[in-house]
C-alpha cells in the first residue's frame, strides 16, 4: 500500500515556503506545462497533526474491525482492555485537535 502512495512522488517547496511530498497526477488541460499534484505528506505542524490523526483513525478502524471479527467467531475475554485502548486513542486524537486550536503566533497590539 505504501509503495503505491509513494510512487512518482517528489519533494517540492510550496509557494508559502514549506515543503511537501507531492505525487504528480498529470498535466492540466490547457495549462502550458502545469501539472496536477496530490500532497502526500505536508512537512509542517499542521501536516504532521493531520498525518498522525489519519494514522490514529486508521488504527481505530482496524482495531474495531478485528474486534468485530473476533466477536463473530468467539466471545472476547479481554473486551474491557480493548475498550480502554480505543478510549486512549480517542483521547489522543482529541488532544491533537485541542493543540491545533491554539493560535500559532502572537500578534502585537498596534
Amino acid at each position: 500500500m505504501h509503495d503505491q502512495m509513494l510512487r512518482n512522488s517528489r519533494l517540492a517547496r510550496m509557494s508559502d515556503g514549506h515543503y511537501c511530498l507531492v505525487r504528480d497526477l498529470g498535466p492540466v488541460k490547457g495549462g502550458k506545462g502545469l501539472r496536477h499534484h496530490e500532497v502526500v505528506v505536508d512537512f509542517s505542524y499542521r501536516g504532521f497533526k493531520d498525518l498522525s490523526k489519519r494514522g490514529a483513525t486508521a488504527l481505530l478502524g482496524r482495531l474495531s474491525a478485528k474486534r468485530q471479527r473476533r466477536r463473530a467467531t468467539e466471545p472476547v475475554p479481554d473486551a474491557e482492555a480493548l475498550d480502554a485502548v480505543t478510549a486512549e486513542l480517542a483521547n489522543l486524537v482529541r488532544e491533537l485537535d485541542a493543540a491545533t486550536d491554539k493560535p500559532s503566533r502572537k500578534t502585537r497590539a498596534a
